[in-house]
């Protein structure tokens, strides 16, 4: 069979080289990258998988070739395919593929048919390689130097072209699990952060490179990518869990590393970590206290009104005392204020038998099962201005006044009729 190749590759290359001969002018080389695709290959022993041969940025090309070397104790090459990228741009010709699976290479190659038309550029799929896996085991997917792409050198002659070669590998078994997951912390309050911590193993023949996704219960909470883990070594990937607007219960945590091709043990790509508590939190707090009139004679009646805030995230029943000075006001319950919600009270005094005097007002809510933070449980420093009432006769007096004056004009009355008589 090689023979036959040779034989053939041989009467491609006096094609090229006559029609490269009646061609004036000279074509500039491009630089492109010729890799294998995917990069990391897997199937179980008789299984058979596909590879293409791939081309990045090439331009003005016209024939193409690669040698492309493996493991033979552990993959056997089928058949070579020519792909679709090449005849895009016109006529050409695939001489047999060597395939040698003693020495394991494949060299192969394809040419335009005509060399006056314009050159290929672009990208595209230049061969698909077929092989069958004989054994587990572990074989690289080498490019030799003679791979690469052809232009038309000022001569007429063809020319390698700059290029970059990327090589792949085949494995098996390739085998990503995920063998621990733990949190920073067991409860945590809403709107804390906590960090998850996985353990991922790489139980396969090959490097890989993968993702790790973290879960409460079924919801992701979001994705670690592109993480490298070596061969039959271990990574720790620590994420970030902001539990803000999270409710308040216990959760349970996972942790899934993706599936890579060829993967034969999918099972242990999850793991369960156990349970994150996000406990309820219980803080309220008066954020305002304002009073109408500011200031107020002795007696007169004030308008006070209070505002709570449920700053927690459980619904909370609780009174507000307001008190000025050492005066109680008054007390009205809070009842069922839902977490991130407000509530306004309004409390009417009457300031009767106040002295007059700059007096302080302050607002103080009741005490509220499992609260820590109680420093804005009370506002003050709300000043009420209480003046002397205006003067103002007592009514029984008022009252003797009054008949006072009522019997003096009688008597005058009287007085002046008497007169008025003997004159």
């Amino acid at each position: 069979m090689r023979r036959e190749f040779r034989i053939a590759f041989s009467i491609c290359s006096v094609l090229v080289s006559f029609l490269m001969l009646t061609i004036g002018g000279v074509q500039a080389a491009s630089t492109a990258k010729i890799s294998v695709d995917p990069k990391v290959n897997g199937a179980a022993p008789t299984e058979s998988f596909l590879t293409s041969i791939v081309i990045a940025n090439v331009t003005d090309m016209y024939a193409w070739q690669f040698n492309l070397t493996f493991n033979p104790s552990v993959l056997e090459a089928v058949d070579v395919v020519e792909g679709p990228f090449l005849q895009q741009f016109g006529t050409t010709m695939m001489a047999t593929p060597n395939i040698n699976n003693t020495a394991g290479y494949v060299f192969a190659g394809c040419l335009f048919l005509d060399w006056e038309q314009p050159g290929a550029s672009g990208s595209g799929v230049l061969a698909t390689v077929s092989f069958q896996v004989e054994t587990a085991g572990m074989s690289l997917l080498h490019f030799s130097g003679e791979t690469g792409p052809r232009t038309k050198r000022e001569d007429g002659m063809p020319t390698p072209m700059p290029r970059e070669l990327v090589d792949g590998v085949f494995g098996y078994p390739r085998d990503l699990a995920v063998t621990g997951l733990v949190a920073s912390s067991s409860s945590v309050l809403p709107g804390e952060s906590v960090s998850l911590n996985a353990t991922i193993k790489n139980k396969g023949v090959v490097d890989e490179i993968c993702n790790v996704t973290f879960y409460r219960y079924s919801t992701s909470l979001g994705t670690k990518t592109d993480l490298a883990v070596d061969s039959e070594d271990s990574a720790w990937v620590v994420f970030a869990w902001d539990t803000t607007g999270v409710a308040a219960g216990s959760y349970t945590i996972r942790a899934e590393v993706s599936v890579v091709s060829g993967e034969n043990d999918t099972e242990n790509n999850a793991f369960s970590g156990g349970t994150l508590t996000i406990e309820l939190l219980h803080d309220i707090a008066i954020t305002d206290l304002r009073v109408s009139p500011a200031s107020v004679p002795s007696g007169g009646q004030v308008s006070i009104n209070v505002t709570a805030f449920n700053k927690g995230s459980s619904i909370e029943t609780f009174s507000i005392t307001v008190t000025c000075g050492n005066t109680a006001i008054g007390t009205k319950e809070v009842a069922v204020l839902a977490p991130g919600n407000y509530e306004t009270l309004t409390f009417i005094w009457e300031t009767k038998g106040m002295a007059s005097g700059s007096y302080l007002l302050t607002a103080t809510t009741s005490s509220v099962l499992g609260e820590t933070n109680t420093e804005d449980n009370v506002f003050s420093n709300v000043g009420l201005e209480i003046t002397n009432p205006p003067f103002m006769l007592p009514m029984e007096l008022l009252a003797a006044l009054v008949a006072a004056v009522v019997l003096v004009a009688v008597g005058i009355l009287l007085f002046m009729r008497r007169r008025s008589k003997k004159v």
